[in-house]
């Protein structure tokens, strides 16, 4: 596909990480080099779909900027990946059986 960016129009600005399974990196770099004068920020050793708006200030002020300003860095950049979520501990199932059991013992008493 010829993709052009021209004249009087903003510059592109891609972000990708580098492991997203659903838009592969060599994606995100190929069509940086078809869009002249593109920014490429990259999120190195990330795996996440939708990189911004997540906790990473390296991409998001970058993104910020750009919505604002239409502005991007002087060459492209690579971010550190974002924190990974830690998950909250969910209750071990002997634990709730056991509580269900004594709930069913104390209803029937």
């Amino acid at each position: 596909m010829n993709v052009k960016s021209g004249k009087g129009l903003p510059p592109v600005l891609i972000v990708q990480s580098e492991r997203d399974a659903a838009t592969p990196y060599d994606g995100g770099v190929e069509l940086h080099k078809r869009f002249k004068g593109s920014r490429l920020i990259t999120e190195k050793d990330a795996g996440s779909h939708g990189v911004t708006g997540l906790v990473n200030p390296c991409v998001n002020a970058r993104v910020d900027t750009y919505l604002l300003t239409g502005k991007v860095d002087a060459a492209d950049v690579t971010c550190a990946p974002h924190a990974t979520p830690v998950p909250k501990p969910y209750p071990s199932r002997s634990r709730s059986r056991s509580r269900s059991r004594s709930r069913s013992r104390s209803s029937t008493s």
